[in-house]
């Protein structure tokens, strides 16, 4: 059965889930990775990262995303599970863009640290207990905190999330000069925080590029501080600031063809896609 082009619609979320879900076949040279952006961000993202982003930007072009030039990643371990309640089963594509679903409440727990790092067979279990238990967390709080400390040891509360979905656009306000100002100013900071003594500086060449991996190992405190202020200020505002201004320049609307988000394991939304079309899926 031939079907027709057509355009559909995903979350800025979601289009970032799925970058993180794929790697190039071929590694990008040294020389794609220096025009990332219109000026170099190598001295502060590490190849890995700048690869990420260049997937993305890619995505987001649609016309330069072919999937047979990248490979799935394999997922990760139960113990790097971020969410207890797992909803994710297949994300969805809509057909509208003012569908209520693209700016649906996400509502879900946060799985402790120290059951991940407990291994795959305690956040099985961990889940289990959670699940059965989870009406007693709602009604009786304090009795589900005794349980779980009876049978886990653990005195680290349960985190609940809620927030709005990223619909399809996180900075609506901004536009790509805008960003572009935003970039630029970041990438000064970033090198004249870098630069403000000899011994951060070191600290950056030596550990700046996998902080997400060196903030988890002992650290002194204040390098512990330096790198988390790197992280989280300056590589992770560049990376989200980068796509956001890909998304913008690109594909501002986030419309790209719904037999690509086929392939890339979407399903139409039940609720905004035409009758004819969910007929086609179940057939």
């Amino acid at each position: 059965m031939k079907v027709n082009k057509e355009i559909s619609y995903i979350t800025n979320s979601k289009a970032k889930e799925i970058i993180r879900g794929l790697k190039p076949e071929k590694e990008y040279t040294n020389q794609q990775l220096d025009n990332l952006y219109k000026s170099k961000v190598g001295h502060i993202l590490s190849k890995k990262e700048m690869a990420a982003l260049q997937i993305l930007k890619e995505f987001y072009s649609e016309e330069n995303f072919k999937l047979e030039s990248y490979k799935k990643i394999q997922r990760q371990h139960k113990n790097n599970r971020q969410y207890i309640l797992n909803k994710s089963s297949s994300p969805s594509y809509h057909h509208n863009s003012q569908c209520t679903a693209l700016a649906s409440k996400f509502e879900n727990y946060k799985l402790p640290d120290e059951i991940k790092h407990r291994g795959e067979k305690e956040v099985d279990d961990f889940i289990n207990f959670f699940i059965e238990n989870l009406n007693t967390l709602r009604e009786k709080p304090d009795v589900f905190n005794f349980r779980l400390y009876t049978r886990f040891k653990i005195h680290e509360p349960i985190e609940q999330v809620s927030f709005e979905n990223s619909g399809v656009h996180e900075i609506p306000n901004l536009d790509l000069v805008e960003l572009e100002k935003k970039i630029d100013q970041l990438l000064f900071d970033a090198e004249k925080f870098k630069s403000r003594n000899p011994e951060t500086k070191n600290l950056i060449i030596q550990k700046g590029y996998g902080t997400d991996r060196e903030l988890r190992k002992p650290q002194k405190q204040e390098d512990y501080e330096i790198l988390t202020e790197w992280h989280k200020k300056y590589k992770g505002d560049l990376k989200h600031l980068l796509g956001e201004y890909f998304r913008v320049k690109l594909n501002p609307d986030l419309k790209f063809e719904s037999t690509l988000l086929n392939q890339l394991g979407f399903t139409p939304c039940k609720i905004c896609t035409p009758v004819e079309t969910m007929e086609f899926f179940v057939e």
